[in-house]
């Protein structure tokens, strides 16, 4: 049996060699080492082509972003249907200043200012029409100026003269305007100074004119102011100067009306 067995080990080494010599080892090695290298540089290669695909990905995404926020500044299109151009509003174009527009002066201003006023001609006479006459004789007993409501300067200014030349003191009074805006002085004071009562008797030889006059202008400086001016027979203008009782709506006489 044993002499069987050492039969088949010798006819078993005979045909399989079993000797592994250096230049084997070194052959084994060598294919193990080319493995390893190109599995490293398999390795490599697959690196760079991973870069690149995130690097393209994050500059796509980036390119996408800028795109979508500059399409959200284009102000959206109200009228008109798809494919229309937005209309993008440009900004107002400052024009040069015209350094040969004239600045308004003060002069231009009062001129100006002057021809705002309003007036009017009226061609009257300064004797009292009956209904007139009536309101006077009314007037001159009550001193109610409900009595003066309706009526025009150019009516108070005729009522004044005529109480001027009728000589009564206590109706001229009651038509001057009253109050402390007004400077106008009490009753008490108005007569017992004889320079304030017997101031408008001073004017008959211009109420004596007046009745020569027949045309008249209203000049309205503003609402509550009238100025009565007639041309006199030396060539002179002249005014008389009334104001809107805004308590009572009736036109009064001011105080010092000739200025």
């Amino acid at each position: 049996m044993e002499k069987k067995l050492k039969q088949l080990k010798e006819t078993y080494e005979s045909q399989i060699g079993t000797t592994f010599t250096s230049k084997d080892k070194a052959n084994v090695y060598r294919k193990i080492q080319s493995a390893q290298d190109k599995s490293r540089f398999n390795l490599l290669n697959k690196v760079p082509k991973t870069l690149t695909v995130i690097t393209y990905s994050l500059m796509v995404v980036l390119i996408l972003g800028i795109a979508s926020h500059q399409l959200e500044l284009i102000p959206k299109v109200t009228n008109g249907g798809e494919g229309q151009t937005p209309q993008i509003k440009e900004p107002p174009i400052k024009k040069p200043i015209d350094e040969s527009i004239k600045k308004p002066t003060t002069d231009d201003i009062e001129e100006e200012n002057t021809q705002d006023e309003t007036s009017e001609t009226i061609n009257t006479k300064m004797q009292l029409s009956s209904e007139l006459e009536e309101i006077y004789k009314e007037y001159e007993q009550q001193k109610n100026d409900t009595l003066l409501e309706g009526l025009t300067p150019i009516d108070v200014f005729k009522l004044y003269f005529h109480a001027i030349n009728k000589k009564d003191s206590d109706t001229i009074y009651a038509l001057y305007i009253k109050g402390e805006n007004f400077g106008t002085p009490s009753k008490k004071e108005y007569f017992d100074d004889l320079d304030f009562y017997e101031s408008p008797y001073t004017e008959d030889a211009e109420n004596d004119e007046l009745h020569q006059v027949d045309e008249f202008t209203i000049q309205y400086p503003d609402e509550n102011r009238a100025v009565v001016a007639w041309e006199s027979s030396r060539g002179s203008t002249r005014t008389f100067q009334l104001i809107h009782d805004t308590d009572k709506n009736v036109w009064k006489v001011n105080w010092l009306p000739f200025q």
